[in-house]
């Protein structure tokens, strides 16, 4: 797309667009139950630790409204800003094919994926195991979208055994204890007092924000799911809220290495971890200022958050 605007290496068009591409299909998603690794790690730790559950509906209409529809508003405004540049008409145009029967069959398995997240509140079906009975048609044999030796050959488990790893590491310093252990040292110096409500988000959102600095957005929640009950009784916050308190954390982040998804977009476009600064911390600066705050006065309204 950049070489038929006109983008050539070096152009701030170019920078742009990658930037655009990259952070636009991953910020957005954490509004989304199951379109990242730290919001399947969530629901997989919370559900193996508390026995909690989540619903694609309720996930949605907390997190996405606001800062998800803000971030998609926000981030094309601040990428043209930092990256200005002016398209330039090519004759080149798209070769436009048939749709393959891998493809139709593919978006016949999303489509109806997608369903049924969004009535899993009158089947209560666990979007985690929709996505999964999705992914299982997905590689069957004349059934899904990928031939059988694409199996063996090119697909990539590595991201299988992260999310089983960091399940089981908040599971494990959960049941050792370690996590209570924690608890006691972290919650002494930590301001949480009940009744003081904003106070207790912006603390939730700053513990989770210097955590995902230090081990990244999609370890993260291995280690802040654990500790959700110490937090809650510290203050005062109903355990389901201190667990979706964590979803912020995940939209305003300073650094492109925090998410996987986003090194890779550096690294396929080219794409130098300066420029993405240039981008990154305005949009952070905005979301602490805008986004963080209505999120909190959203999140009341709809009950969620004291």
């Amino acid at each position: 797309l950049a070489d038929r605007l006109g983008f050539g290496p070096g152009r701030p068009g170019r920078t742009g667009l990658m930037l655009a591409a990259g952070l636009g299909t991953t910020i957005p998603a954490f509004g989304i139950l199951p379109a990242n690794v730290p919001n399947m790690a969530l629901i997989g730790a919370a559900e193996s630790i508390y026995n909690a559950h989540f619903t694609y509906g309720g996930y949605l209409a907390l997190n996405f409204p606001v800062m998800g529809l803000l971030t998609v508003l926000a981030l094309p405004i601040i990428v043209c800003r930092v990256f200005p540049d002016t398209a330039t008409a090519t004759r080149e145009t798209a070769d436009h094919a048939v749709w393959t029967g891998e493809e139709r069959r593919l978006l016949a398995i999303l489509a109806v994926g997608l369903a049924l997240w969004a009535t899993d509140f009158l089947h209560h079906i666990s979007p985690a195991w929709v996505a999964m009975g999705a992914a299982i048609l997905c590689v069957m044999p004349k059934v899904g979208a990928l031939k059988p030796a694409s199996i063996s050959k090119d697909v990539d488990y590595g991201p299988w055994l992260f999310v089983a790893g960091i399940i089981g590491l908040g599971a494990v310093v959960t049941h050792s204890g370690m996590g209570a252990a924690i608890a006691d040292r972290l919650f002494s110096v930590l301001p949480l007092s009940p009744g003081d409500d904003p106070l207790n988000f912006a603390v939730m959102y700053a513990f989770g924000a210097i955590t995902s600095v230090l081990t990244t957005l999609p370890a993260a929640p291995g280690i802040l799911t654990p500790l959700a009950q110490g937090i809650s009784d510290a203050s005062g916050w109903p355990l389901y809220s201190v667990l979706m308190a964590q979803v912020p954390v995940w939209f305003l982040f300073p650094f492109a290495y925090q998410a996987p998804p986003i090194v890779l977009t550096l690294v396929m476009g080219q794409v130098s971890p300066r420029a993405a600064l240039k981008v990154m911390l305005p949009f952070l600066i905005f979301g602490l200022l805008v986004i963080l705050p209505l999120q909190y006065v959203w999140g009341r309204l709809l009950g969620v958050y004291p």
